[in-house]
């Protein structure tokens, strides 16, 4: 994800707030069913960025960089987080996530499927072993080392 809010060093931070858009950030809250619609403050809808460091596109995933990255105000590309949030005072609150991107582990190529234990195979699965026994390797070490 890319850095778009920072919290100010000097000055009042708000208990709940992620911090206010960094100076090439754009940041606007919309309505998540009609995003051309953008909310007034306190009203919470989906967060939508525009910013120089914005990625150009999803790793071989056309259907994904086209719902995710949106062209408004004359061509201008926007990131749809997926989170909804308000704007109070010009800093950002999360709300929470949007309900259709809880589940794009599954949706997406390339990333491992759980297998019947509810465990993703690339951790060795619920049978195997492995991670109980990295865990136990890795808490020796610190032992050895007087870290703990």
């Amino acid at each position: 994800m890319m850095a778009c809010c920072i919290n100010p060093v000097h000055g009042q931070n708000k208990i709940g707030s992620i911090g206010m858009p960094l100076p090439d950030v754009d940041a606007r809250i919309v309505d998540a069913e009609n995003p051309a619609q953008e909310m007034t403050t306190g009203e919470v809808g989906e967060l939508i960025l525009r910013a120089p460091q914005l990625m150009l596109e999803h790793w071989n995933n056309p259907l994904e960089t086209a719902e995710t990255l949106r062209a408004y105000d004359a061509g201008e590309r926007w990131l749809h987080t997926g989170d909804l949030a308000y704007m109070d005072g010009g800093r950002l609150h999360l709300h929470r996530r949007s309900q259709e991107r809880h589940d794009e582990d599954e949706r997406l190529p390339g990333v491992a499927a759980r297998d019947r234990g509810g465990h993703r195979r690339s951790s060795g699965g619920p049978r195997s072993g492995r991670g109980r026994r990295a865990r136990r390797r890795s808490r020796a070490r610190w032992r050895r080392r007087g870290w703990c």
